[in-house]
């Protein structure tokens, strides 16, 4: 399998169990696994990359630009050797 299909495969994944877990009551996870999804597809939609601008400039803490950093770095490992 070619590395350029992992991201959008592991998007996919987080995707379906961001919906699992909305459908159960007392598992309060699948938020995070949405946020997860599109921070794996800003590359893809220009509209997240816009919206996503706009949040990292209205964070404070700079949690988002932390968690974006991560994100980056599997980008950058699935780019090596394609």
């Amino acid at each position: 399998m070619k590395k350029k299909y992992i991201i959008p495969l592991i998007a996919t994944l987080t995707f379906a169990l961001g919906t699992a877990s909305m459908l159960l009551p007392f598992l309060p996870f699948g938020w995070l696994l949405y946020g997860v999804t599109v921070l794996l597809l800003i590359p893809y939609f220009k509209f997240l990359r816009n919206a996503f601008k706009w949040i990292a400039s209205k964070d404070d803490s700079r949690t988002v630009l932390k968690f974006s950093n991560k994100i980056v770095g599997l980008y950058t490992w699935a780019e090596e050797n394609d």
